[in-house]
């Protein structure tokens, strides 16, 4: 099944509310299930976001080199995208998710990153 519009997947929904509540591993296992469902066009996104999570388990069990190694990957697979790329997902931040994880897991942030998005 391919999935049109991730963010309208009920999965999408869930990944945020886990990863909000800093349960970073359950958080990745559903978004890793729409990500394999996902249209070509949405995995870049949707897989960078699905490293995010596992590079904040990392850190949570204590092994901050696998946390900087996963977060690493992620900010490269969220970099290539093309400027503007729009998936839904609210106008969704990437990036600036990618700089909050690495601030906090550089000890700069008291509290991993929570998802939100910006008005359109």
């Amino acid at each position: 099944m391919s999935v049109r519009s991730p963010e309208q997947d009920a999965r999408f929904v869930e990944f945020i509310r886990l990863f909000n509540e800093g349960r970073f591993f359950e958080a990745h296992e559903v978004l890793e299930s729409l990500w394999l469902d996902a249209r070509p066009e949405h995995r870049d996104a949707l897989q960078g976001l699905v490293q995010v999570a596992v590079a904040l388990e990392h850190h949570r069990r204590g092994n901050p080199r696998g946390a900087k190694k996963v977060l690493l990957r992620a900010s490269g697979r969220l970099a290539k995208l093309e400027e503007g790329v729009v998936l839904g997902f609210g106008n969704m931040d990437l990036v600036g998710l990618v700089f909050a994880a690495k601030a906090y897991l550089e000890g700069r942030k008291q509290a991993p990153p929570r998802i939100t998005f910006p008005n359109p």
